[in-house]
């Protein structure tokens, strides 16, 4: 019985500090939106930038990889409201990487929407790839594609 409540207490250890990191990388981002809804673009993209690195370790979750996908997004967007073009399109570099099907949310200035799109015709492929045998797995950069974009 002692063995198995040091086992239970093990365990629950060592999922503290990961629900803790999971409760911090919401704070980060929700910080990080609010800043970026209220046009505080300067203070947005340190508040990106923490997000963003919290955020990396679970980009295997479809919930935190789309939350990863929203947080270049906004930094992108905050940079180029801020005059960095160059950064701006190295966020929606690394967006497109992440989500190759992305599309930009809500109202967005045309020439974002440029850079956006232009920088996706630069940077996507699209790739067939038949799989043999049927119950193989395929993964790109060490990551699953995205179901969306799984042609069966």
């Amino acid at each position: 019985m002692r063995r198995l409540l040091l086992i239970v207490a093990a365990v629950a250890a060592l999922a503290a500090p990961a629900a803790a990191r999971q409760d911090n990388a919401d704070a980060l981002f929700q910080e990080a939106r609010r800043l970026f809804d209220a046009l505080d673009y300067e203070k947005a993209v340190v508040a990106l930038d923490q997000a963003i690195t919290a955020l990396q370790g679970g980009a295997q979750d479809p919930a935190k990889r789309e939350r990863l996908s929203t947080a270049y997004e906004m930094r992108a967007r905050s940079k180029f409201g801020l005059g960095d073009q160059d950064g701006a399109k190295s966020d929606f570099v690394a967006l497109l990487k992440l989500s190759p099907g992305h599309a930009l949310a809500g109202q967005v200035s045309p020439r974002v929407v440029a850079l956006f799109e232009q920088t996706a015709r630069e940077s996507v492929t699209n790739l067939t790839v038949t799989l043999v045998p049927a119950t193989a797995k395929l993964a790109i950069d060490g990551m699953p594609p995205a179901n969306s974009l799984l042609a069966v």
